[in-house]
């Protein structure tokens, strides 16, 4: 697979319509808002906000008819089977939304490898939102709370957000993650969160209060006191130690 580029469009006008064209390599569109209409040589599409299409290559790109709509466009050329369905729904907003601005900074900065990498787990979440419960519900849980971690990683973690997001009682995902891994789910996530802290310090010359209120605390005493629990030294000892180093 080869990520090539991406866009966002919008409109307003109830007039506009899609421009006809040869399309050489896959596109995927994504609607957040309106619906988008849009065809090829063989079928017209109405994609609603909330939904997505990926379009195979096809000399006959076209506007169906006119409405307005905005939409999220990515252009790839794939050599094998698609990895998801080519039509479907998106269902966790938040984490599709985190991935795809995710690939727009890669881009800025011309990170072509991580591009696609990015690119590949978009491909991987609306595989794993539009394939049947019964499939799905085979991945470890640990391996889903995992990657979803990594695509929101300036978001507050907390175990009722990621039940909501995967569709679960927060009390049953506990129990399959504890299950699973032998860790309680909420002592995984403030360790993730101890984790992220300790990066900010070492990495950024953010104020301790800044990087508190990053990983979702609401008092700096209450972020010093869990890091000095997890590190054993108060933020400020930690990024002394690590310049000394």
């Amino acid at each position: 697979m080869e990520f090539l580029f991406h866009g966002k469009f919008y409109t307003d006008s109830p007039d506009w319509i899609h421009t006809s064209r040869v399309l050489n390599e896959y596109e995927l569109m994504i609607v957040d808002q309106g619906t988008l209409y849009i065809g090829n040589e063989e079928n017209d599409y109405a994609v609603p906000e909330g939904e997505y299409l990926i379009m195979p290559p096809t000399s006959f790109q076209h506007g169906t008819q006119p409405g307005a709509c905005s939409f999220h466009w990515f252009h790839f050329i794939c050599h094998e089977e698609l990895p998801c369905p080519v039509r479907g729904s998106v269902k966790n907003e938040t984490l599709l939304l985190s991935i795809t601005n995710a690939i727009y900074q890669s881009e800025r900065h011309q990170h072509p490898q991580v591009s696609l990498h990015l690119f590949q787990a978009l491909l991987a979440e609306l595989s794993y939102e539009n394939t049947p419960k019964e499939i799905t519900q085979k991945r470890p849980v640990k391996e889903r709370v995992d990657e979803y971690l990594k695509y929101t990683q300036n978001s507050v973690h907390q175990v009722k957000e990621l039940a909501q997001s995967f569709g679960y009682h927060e009390k049953y995902l506990s129990q399959l993650f504890y299950r699973e891994t032998g860790i309680h789910l909420k002592q995984y996530l403030m360790e993730h969160i101890m984790e992220r802290g300790r990066e900010l310090l070492l990495s950024t010359d953010l104020s301790i209060a800044a990087v508190s209120s990053q990983c979702g605390f609401s008092e700096p005493h209450n972020f010093s006191r869990a890091i000095r629990r997890a590190y054993g030294m108060s933020p400020s000892q930690l990024r002394q130690n690590f310049k000394q180093h």
